[in-house]
């Protein structure tokens, strides 16, 4: 990678649903703050419009148009946010991404239903094929998205994903969670 490349290299962070205000739910901005300096092209933490639902018609348009997601972008999505970065893969092209409590269903919950996320099949090979590299964090003892499911997602994204699953994590709803950010900087060490 080129230094200027290298320059503009910048992270999104993409929130689950239910964050109004991004800034003061669980761990997001802990985690900007810690790894702002491995982004030259800054980190990116805004709140989102439709924060409850996450529709996947305003998230992906926003995403692209109002954060300026490009190839240069990593990626970071908790929860929703994961489903969402999933999808934005299966047609476009980021540096990389890194997926927290990643779901593979509506779960029979019709708020995630409406998200439009899981109404039809995932394109995994897209996905891997439109980024550089994909980590996955998981819990075993995740209360909100199964286990199994997140598993299934890895299976999905097959031998291109990293896949990290911790055992008493949760749903990653702690105001700062330092394993994530140390498996992010691992990463983006391997890129210099």
């Amino acid at each position: 990678m080129s230094l200027t490349e290298a320059s503009k290299i910048k992270a999104i962070i993409v929130p689950g649903n239910g964050c109004d205000d991004v800034r003061d739910s669980v761990f997001y901005d802990w985690l900007a703050q810690r790894i702002r300096p491995l982004f030259p092209g800054g980190v990116i933490l805004r709140d989102f419009p439709d924060p409850y639902v996450a529709r996947e018609s305003i998230w992906i348009p926003f995403i692209l148009n109002e954060l300026g997601c490009d190839e240069n972008t990593v990626l970071i999505g908790h929860s929703s946010g994961a489903s969402a970065i999933m999808r934005l893969l299966e047609y476009h092209k980021v540096l990389g991404a890194v997926l927290i409590s990643a779901a593979l269903t509506d779960q029979g919950i019709e708020n995630e239903r409406a998200s439009g996320y899981y109404s039809r099949p995932w394109q995994w090979s897209a996905m891997t094929k439109n980024a550089k590299f994909i980590i996955q964090i998981s819990s075993e003892d995740d209360h909100l998205v199964p286990i199994d499911e997140q598993r299934t997602v890895a299976k999905g994204l097959g031998g291109d994903v990293e896949y990290v699953e911790f055992k008493d994590m949760g749903h990653f709803l702690m105001s700062e969670v330092p394993q994530i950010a140390q498996v992010i900087e691992r990463k983006m060490k391997t890129l210099e």
